[in-house]
């Protein structure tokens, strides 16, 4: 976000377009400093809350991907990597 700021151009940095990039930092400085005292939620039930996403998360990529025969991962929705 500090790179959209800094180098877009001057035409965007008001209405909409700042609306946006004011919306989405805030969005980003809530996630960076979220933990269990900000949801009101014990340190144990925010571990848990978190470590079951992140399996969540994993099996979710694994399942929407395979390797094909050369090698390459190859997602349901068809980008290669």
């Amino acid at each position: 976000m500090n790179f959209v700021r800094n180098y877009r151009h001057s035409t965007r940095l008001e209405s909409e377009d700042d609306y946006f990039c004011t919306t989405v930092s805030t969005a980003i400085e809530f996630i960076d400093k979220l933990n269990y005292t900000n949801l009101n939620i014990s340190n144990e039930e925010f571990t848990n809350l978190y470590e079951e996403t992140q399996r969540k998360e994993i099996l979710r990529r694994y399942n929407n991907c395979f390797v094909s025969e050369n090698s390459k991962i190859i997602f349901n929705n068809s980008r290669k990597f």
